[in-house]
């Protein structure tokens, strides 16, 4: 599962309390929407996810602006999964390893894409300064970007303070894990023909066929201002993943709620963020263009 290096950084939140009847519409475990939580709403939840339907709850946020992206947390059921790259896949890195086991003991509440610009200004009252150089993309359903992991924390405290639920930033092994959607391959689509992660090592001709229907990459983005498919993109617009997220290894980088480590060893096997201070950075994930 591939690590890359930090462009631009974005945010997903998670969910760890909602706030019923104050903006989550609906309770997310009230899924036959009688108003109860029983055992009808368990065997539709166990069918549902049979079925391979996905389910998304709507957090209503105040002051959003007509016809932006509603801030939506999908359900990804609890399971273990291996997290890290072997040392014989193509591209793999030294922080990528060890491969181990981690075990997600509970449901996660995760938003279905990045945090969007309409979303930020709803909560926080304004935007990120993306005047000149620093406007790679500018709409209500564009995801923030140029944002720090501080910054994250105060949009999620500023969150907080609505009364709309708790919530906060996703461990990188929660993160791998919803973005992993069940599989094992180099990404969530495949393993992109043993290509590397810049494209180079690729056929002529291979590459956007595998990726550019599941996310923005160098591939199908203008890296030069002036192209049509310069700068960062709309959330949503590619394929969802197994679980129904988007954007998870392209467009922009998300945080995540760790400090960044030089390699797995010691990581934490029970999904919660590794909080030892080992390098001064905190830990961004996903890739973008």
């Amino acid at each position: 599962m591939k690590r890359s290096a930090q462009i631009l950084s974005a945010i997903l939140i998670l969910l760890l309390t909602p706030a019923f009847g104050q903006g989550l519409t609906p309770n997310p475990s009230d899924v036959n929407g009688d108003g109860y939580v029983g055992a009808e709403d368990l065997f539709e939840i166990v069918g549902n996810w049979a079925s391979g339907e996905r389910r998304a709850s709507s957090v209503n946020l105040p002051g959003l602006e007509p016809g932006a992206r509603p801030l939506k947390l999908v359900r990804v059921p609890s399971g273990t999964f291996f997290m890290g790259a072997a040392e014989s896949e193509t591209g793999s890195q030294v922080f990528e390893r060890p491969v181990h086991r981690v075990n997600i003991d509970r449901d996660i509440y995760i938003t279905e894409t990045e945090i969007t610009q309409g979303q930020w200004e709803a909560v926080m009252g304004s935007l990120p300064d993306y005047s000149g150089d620093r406007n790679l993309g500018v709409g209500p359903n564009y995801p923030v970007y140029f944002v720090s992991w501080n910054d994250c924390q105060a949009f999620v405290e500023a969150l907080n303070g609505m009364g709309l639920g708790t919530f906060r930033l996703p461990s990188e092994a929660e993160w791998e894990y919803c973005c992993r959607a069940g599989t094992r391959t180099r990404f969530y689509f495949g393993d992109s023909l043993g290509c590397d992660d810049v494209g180079a090592e690729c056929e002529a001709g291979t590459l956007p066929g595998v990726r550019s229907d599941y996310m923005w990459w160098v591939g199908n983005s203008d890296l030069s201002r002036g192209g049509p498919n310069f700068g960062v993109k709309p959330v949503g617009q590619k394929i969802a993943n197994g679980f129904g997220l988007y954007d998870m290894h392209g467009n922009v980088l998300e945080w995540c709620q760790d400090w960044a480590t030089g390699n797995y060893v010691g990581a934490p096997f029970d999904g919660s963020p590794w909080e030892s201070m080992a390098s001064g950075l905190r830990q961004a994930r996903g890739g973008s263009w």
